[in-house]
């Protein structure tokens, strides 16, 4: 048993084993005596003694770790955020990819609690009304041109059958004739 001497204090550096390492590392140790109850002990206090690059090596690998985990869980809960608020918005794109103006039906656009794409919704729904009162407007004008040019080309028809019924028709006017005859019935249909 090692003698009481008061006030010694022994400081050493020593190799320790380390098994995660596989090798002896350095560590200081401090050799001292301590009284406690009237009983006297032998206290050895060991720390590792840390050189600077193996104490920046670990700090930049955590550090490292720290900061991918950060990055990862910032960009996964931004991805998780905008997905829920862009809903409404995708929403929007998938009902307007479906909508006909031949329908003749709004298309129907999910509310939102967000107020720019409440007016977003308005505003598509002006937009819709106002492209189907322009479809349906080019849809009576062209049924009314229809209309209206079947009388003259009729009239035009009629007087070509009338010519060809003359016998005196040369092979250049009877060419015009049927190139007069198969216009006049492409337009008809």
């Amino acid at each position: 048993m090692a003698t009481f001497q008061k006030s010694k204090e022994n400081y050493t550096d020593t190799l320790i084993y380390e098994p995660v390492d596989d090798e002896l590392d350095e560590y200081k140790k401090l050799n001292t005596f301590v009284e406690i109850h009237n009983q006297y002990y032998k206290l050895e206090i060991l720390a590792p003694h840390l050189e600077a690059d193996e104490m920046l090596g670990t700090i930049a690998f955590f550090l490292g770790i720290l900061l991918a985990r950060l990055s990862l869980s910032f960009y996964l809960s931004q991805r998780i955020i905008s997905r829920k608020i862009w809903k409404p918005f995708y929403d929007m794109l998938e009902k307007l990819r479906g909508f006909r103006l031949d329908k003749q039906q709004l298309p129907e656009l999910s509310s939102s609690q967000i107020e720019e794409f409440q007016m977003l919704n308005e505003s598509i729904n002006e937009l819709v009304l106002k492209n189907m009162e322009v479809f349906t407007s080019q849809k009576q004008f062209i049924e009314n041109a229809s209309h209206e040019m079947q009388t003259p080309l009729a009239v035009i028809q009629s007087r070509l059958e009338a010519l060809i019924g003359r016998a005196e028709l040369t092979k250049s006017r009877q060419r015009l004739w049927k190139d007069l005859s198969s216009s006049t019935q492409r337009l008809k249909n």
